[in-house]
């Protein structure tokens, strides 16, 4: 994705997906929200990320950890008017409008390391593979001081036979002093 066409989404305005002045657990919604001010991520790790993706000419995206459903609007600038993109939250956090996106998107809201929640991705995806895996779900348990990263664990094993060869994917929060990057340099 090129340099304008990156900024003129993450500098939009978006419609808010929850009615203008109701207060979510997140916060009051506002009429138009920045889209840079909803990201969790960096714009550089952000931008890296999309334009890594980017490379294999995405059309079926997997999002693992959704959040506020931001990232929608990048996958669909990338997957297009035949994309698909499929996007699990344990919760839904989402409050921008991700209706009007171009690719067909699915939004589960369950625990992505269920067995019911790999078979609905299953059934959506039927005989197609995925093209990109972006995993920001659970980032493992801690249990008397010690990590557990079997949720982060499962995430991977679980959905990354989803993906094609050739496929790509990414993961949110392993710089090098993070328990997931240990977890899956192992």
């Amino acid at each position: 994705m090129d340099e304008q066409k990156f900024s003129s989404i993450w500098n939009c305005k978006s419609p808010s997906y929850l009615p203008p002045g109701i207060i979510s657990p997140y916060g009051v919604a506002p009429e138009n929200v920045m889209v840079a001010d909803k990201m969790v991520q960096t714009r550089e790790s952000f931008e890296w990320m999309i334009n890594y993706a980017d490379r294999v000419n995405p059309k079926i995206v997997l999002e693992i950890g959704t959040g506020k459903g931001v990232a929608c609007l990048f996958y669909d600038a990338i997957a297009g008017y035949d994309g698909l993109i499929i996007t699990i939250n344990i919760s839904d956090q989402i409050d921008m409008d991700v209706n009007n996106i171009k690719s067909e998107c699915h939004r589960l809201i369950m625990d992505s390391s269920t067995p019911e929640a790999l078979e609905a991705v299953k059934g959506i995806l039927g005989e197609r593979q995925v093209d990109f895996l972006f995993i920001d779900g659970e980032h493992g348990l801690w249990v008397e001081g010690v990590h557990d990263p079997v949720p982060f664990s499962n995430d991977f094993n679980n959905y990354w036979p989803l993906v094609r060869s050739g496929g790509v994917a990414a993961f949110h929060d392993c710089d090098a002093g993070n328990e997931i990057r240990r977890t899956f340099d192992r």
